[in-house]
């Protein structure tokens, strides 16, 4: 199984690169900042100078690669925990980013996002313009950790695949997580000593700490990472170690926490310059995860678990533990058939399960006892997600049945 993709507002590469690792195809990468373009150049990719705000332009140039897959992490200042939280020009990209995906409409999309992100009038706008454009969407923030890369990095991903329901690839997700997060020994073997140096952090009890473990996930990287320890440092009583075992962090050691190969280069950069692009990419350990997650799905190797809740609405249809334990089998046998697929449409789900040929080689009644379990699985109420905007939806025509 393949898909081709194209990553808008490419930045250093990340998104892109783990997409690849995971196995599917690039076409293109989109950026106009110079520094991150000098990146995507350095590292043999194909690197576009579009200007996305210009969804004619945009659209133009994707349509041109027939991607099966968008992804793209438009810029996250405005939505920053750093930032002053003012919705500008920054965050008018996120619609300008779903409208484009609207215009081309390619069968997946990856968004990616600081935590913050989701809780904006600008993502609100854009979920609307997927949900009406027939996209289902599955909305999780995740942390890097929990994926391979040595930084406790939180962001926001929003998966869409045209006719799916809510939630279709989050079990797929959380079943990806390992079981400890990643440390930076796990990463980096003795090579960083005990501990780091990284310019003021505020911990969750309000201390500034400055000297990390080792033995534990990074905090978060910020452009201000690799500045050195002043001379006249005065430690902190939350700092992990003592100051003499710790040691600057240089600009190849915080790419890697980032979680960019050791040949992924830089060079040609200024120090600001470097850090800023490094700091606002997307770790591709995580995004080769999220790209693993999609393939087994379009290739109908991954089927989602049944949604909590979904026995004791049984239950309280009367039906008995036997024949609870029955319906679950056949809901998922028939998703199997169906290539993992969780449609939001019934008609077009029990229309796809008729064709297949399996089905139609399986005696009467067990066709319909498929066809009940998906029904009953259908009818089962769902909690709404906590993203969704009850705000009047932009009319993009009619929606898909697939």
């Amino acid at each position: 199984m393949s898909l081709r993709f194209v990553e808008l507002f490419a930045g250093a590469g990340g998104l892109g690169l783990g997409l690849q690792q995971a196995g599917l195809e690039p076409d293109k990468h989109i950026e106009i900042m110079r520094s991150a373009l000098r990146v995507l150049k350095a590292n043999r990719m194909e690197a576009h100078d579009i200007d996305l705000s210009d969804i004619a332009a945009a659209s133009h140039a994707i349509n041109a690669a027939w991607p099966d897959l968008i992804a793209g992490g438009p810029p996250c200042q405005d939505f920053s925990s750093s930032g002053k939280k003012i919705e500008g020009a920054n965050a008018a990209l996120t619609p300008t980013f779903a409208m484009t995906i609207c215009v081309s409409r390619p069968e997946w999309f990856v968004f990616e996002n600081v935590g913050g992100a989701a809780r904006s009038e600008a993502y609100k706008t854009a979920r609307r313009y997927w949900v009406r454009a027939g996209y289902g969407l599955t909305e999780m923030v995740l942390r890097a950790s929990d994926y391979g890369v040595p930084q406790r990095r939180k962001r926001f991903i929003c998966i869409g695949r045209l006719g799916e329901r809510d939630g279709f690839l989050e079990s797929a997700l959380l079943a990806a997580r390992s079981k400890t997060e990643m440390t930076l020994r796990d990463a980096f073997g003795d090579e960083l000593g005990d501990a780091i140096y990284v310019h003021p952090r505020v911990t969750s009890e309000g201390d500034k700490r400055r000297l990390w473990s080792v033995d534990r996930p990074a905090p978060t990287v910020r452009s201000t990472y690799s500045r050195p320890m002043p001379a006249d440092y005065q430690p902190n009583a939350k700092d992990a170690v003592a100051l003499e075992l710790t040691g600057d962090l240089t600009m190849s050691q915080v790419a890697r926490i980032q979680g960019f190969p050791a040949d992924h280069s830089f060079e040609g950069l200024t120090k600001t310059d470097a850090s800023i692009v490094i700091a606002n990419a997307v770790p591709p350990p995580l995004a080769r995860v999220i790209g693993e997650a999609i393939l087994a799905r379009a290739g109908g190797y991954s089927i989602p678990d049944l949604d909590a809740g979904f026995e004791e609405f049984l239950a309280a249809r009367g039906k008995k533990p036997r024949t609870i334990a029955n319906i679950r089998s056949q809901v998922n046998r028939a998703r199997k058939l169906l290539h993992g697929r969780t449609y939001s449409d019934r008609r077009t789900e029990l229309a796809d399960l008729e064709e297949h040929p399996t089905f139609v080689q399986l005696i009467e009644s067990a066709r319909s006892d498929l066809r009940k379990a998906l029904t009953l699985y259908a009818e089962m109420p769902r909690a709404p997600s906590p993203y969704t905007s009850v705000n009047k939806m932009p009319n993009f025509g009619r929606r898909p049945s697939a």
